[in-house]
């Protein structure tokens, strides 16, 4: 018998690497003759870029940029130089890391950081960037990106204004310089954690403004700047996606201003490429279970996360598959229980290691996780070898 283990981060515990080998810890010690292929997902939120690091044989390399609020750190670009490619995660300098401790961080926040490190990876001339955009505490709409390569936005007085969000409803003009040296020549790739649009759809941007700190009073105002936002910068370059299109919501709407300023920009669902670059549909076509999850089962889920993909794979490919979720939460109004989501996601079985526990503690939360990840793999186990009877 052979398992795939392909899950997704538990974010705030566990790596999807820790994950995996917890389980497959548990799979082990119930039976050894069970063969175990672990594929540790990502989306493009945290994470991503350090899993195709280690998939790929890149190499890390340090560097320094400001973080989401302005204060230089060190942080790391990805680089394999055969195939000249960058890989990059905007959440480790735009992340909620970034922003503990920190009041009214999505109005001042700013993705500035991530366009220097991007300026940085172009030292290296590359003939692809690959960004991971999920996970950022910003909702600029990638105002700061553009910015800092060159895009000016001035107010009624003619006055040039900061990039931040809470500065987005005084733009009354903007001006966009042509694109220039290494930039011209490089394809720069978002790999988006989830196919939601900036407005328009049950799952946009506003679903994801409350984890990012804003207030339920603001969230109007701040999608209706950055509706307008995104109108005024199509007026300017027609190559900038609408707001109602797929994409344009991840990492508070980053794409919008990075297509503004890269001539060969791109978004892509960010879990079907770390399947196709771990050779996850290969894997899954030759075993007998798949594995999927990630840290919370809910709406979000259904938008091209990396249980969908997995479990898509799957279908696909006639395996049974069953989800491992740390919590599910599903709100009142879409009218989804988890007999619902299971059905939903094609799922065979579906494991929600906390349905009613409250537990606040991140210690706790490890501890606690730890254990039950490693009797849910002795369970897999058991399940496997009675079918296998």
């Amino acid at each position: 018998m052979r398992v795939v283990l392909a899950l997704d981060k538990f974010k705030s515990t566990f790596t999807a690497l820790q994950v995996n080998e917890l389980i497959a810890e548990g799979i082990r010690a119930g039976n050894p003759k069970i063969e175990i292929i672990m594929r540790p997902m990502a989306d493009g939120g945290d994470g991503t870029a350090a899993l195709l690091a280690e998939a790929m044989g890149l190499e890390a390399m340090r560097v320094e940029v400001p973080d989401l609020l302005g204060r230089i750190i060190d942080t790391q670009i990805y680089w394999q130089n055969t195939r000249r490619v960058v890989i990059i995660d905007a959440a480790e300098i735009l992340g909620i890391s970034r922003a503990v401790g920190q009041k009214n961080v999505v109005q001042n926040a700013t993705s500035v950081g991530l366009a220097r490190l991007v300026q940085h990876a172009l030292k290296l001339c590359p003939r692809e960037i690959w960004i991971g955009i999920g996970g950022t505490f910003t909702a600029d709409a990638g105002w700061g990106f553009a910015h800092a390569f060159g895009l000016e936005a001035f107010n009624e007085s003619h006055e040039l204004i900061a990039p931040k969000l809470e500065n987005m409803a005084h733009i009354r003009e903007m001006k966009i310089p042509g694109a220039s040296g290494q930039l011209l020549k490089t394809k720069i790739t978002a790999f988006c954690d989830v196919n939601a649009p900036a407005t328009g759809a049950p799952v946009s941007l506003v679903s994801f403004l409350a984890q990012k700190g804003a207030s339920k009073e603001t969230f109007f105002d701040i999608e209706k700047s950055i509706v307008t936002f995104a109108q005024q910068l199509r007026a300017i370059n027609s190559k900038v996606p609408h707001h109602t299109d797929a994409f344009t919501g991840c990492g508070g709407a980053l794409c919008l201003g990075m297509s503004a300023v890269i001539p060969h920009f791109h978004m892509v669902q960010g879990a079907q490429m770390v399947a196709q670059m771990t050779a996850l549909r290969s894997s899954v076509r030759k075993s007998n279970l798949v594995v999927c999850g990630e840290g919370c089962f809910d709406e979000q889920t259904f938008y091209g996360k990396a249980p969908q993909i997995v479990s898509q794979i799957a279908l696909e490919e006639k395996v049974p598959v069953v989800g491992v979720f740390g919590r599910a939460r599903f709100s009142p109004s879409s009218a989804i229980d988890i007999q619902i989501a299971q059905s939903k996601l094609n799922l065979n079985h579906a494991y929600v290691l906390f349905p009613d526990e409250k537990i606040t503690s991140t210690f706790e939360l490890m501890r606690h996780s730890r254990i039950k990840l490693f009797e849910l793999g002795l369970d897999l186990a058991r399940r496997i070898e009675s079918k296998n009877d």
